[in-house]
């Protein structure tokens, strides 16, 4: 460990539902990968979800010091070796009395200066089109309030988004152009299927820009619509809009980093 050297890396922490996020990205979490448990299940970064046991852990600090997974305790956190090495890959094992099985909550030392959150900027990505990339951008050279969003080709980085968490598993998108404007649905009144996804002045008391995503899927967050392109073909320049959750299965979108 190294609190000097890529501090972020190596900093997380635990929410009340005991999932363990990561300070680079608060919205991904320590989880368990796949489906059910074994020996040597793979310990991965995912999107923090609450609607499973995979990503919350039970710590028996004083105890055993073990790091158990909720979903099924008696599965331990630890290095893939029996003794800890650099690169390790980090597993789920049955628990035993062990010390690689033993972890202790290190806060990092004072800070002379408040260290800035490193920003995290993506491109939302399109899963599942056939033949081409495709990301949601802002419509036209400037970004005005009720301005549309369109499926772009990439290419363009200033057409990125960064994602603020405002609890309770609710996230607003801020356009790279113009951090001063979200990602919005509609214009305004209660949302319905097929009303156009805006850009609008960011505003954490207005639901029309609270979304849900879980690394697939952008949800809003009061009803069952998720963002779409209009046409279930998908083409550079369709409309991006709202639709009916269970009408475009197999579609979704992604995070794409920008360095």
């Amino acid at each position: 460990c190294n609190f000097d050297a890529q501090r972020n890396n190596q900093l997380f922490y635990v929410d009340e539902a005991g999932m363990i996020h990561s300070k680079r990205n608060h919205n991904m979490c320590l989880t368990a990968r796949g489906e059910s448990l074994g020996n040597r299940t793979l310990i991965e970064f995912a999107r923090c979800r609450k609607d499973t046991g995979f990503n919350t852990f039970f710590w028996d600090e004083g105890k055993t010091d073990q790091l158990q997974i909720q979903e099924e305790l008696g599965f331990c956190v630890t290095n893939e070796g029996t003794k800890p090495r650099k690169r390790d890959k980090i597993v789920a094992k049955e628990c035993e009395d062990r010390k690689d099985m033993r972890w202790t909550l290190t806060p990092p030392p004072p800070e002379e200066e408040e260290e800035e959150e490193e920003e995290y900027v993506f491109k939302i990505r399109g899963d599942g089109f056939k033949g081409f990339d495709g990301c949601i951008e802002p419509q036209g050279n400037e970004v005005k309030t009720g301005n549309g969003l369109i499926l772009g080709n990439c290419t363009n980085d200033d057409n990125s988004w960064t994602e603020e968490d405002i609890g309770y598993s609710t996230v607003m998108f801020h356009t790279r152009r113009d951090p001063d404007m979200c990602l919005h649905a509609g214009m305004r009144g209660q949302p319905k299927d097929g009303r156009h996804m805006r850009t609008f002045p960011c505003d954490k008391h207005n639901r029309l820009q609270h979304f849900e995503w879980d690394g697939d899927d952008i949800k809003i967050k009061c009803c069952d619509f998720c963002v779409v392109q209009q046409s279930p073909k998908a083409e550079i320049g369709d409309t991006i809009i709202l639709k009916n959750c269970t009408s475009r299965d197999g579609e979704g979108w992604s995070y794409d980093g920008i360095d």
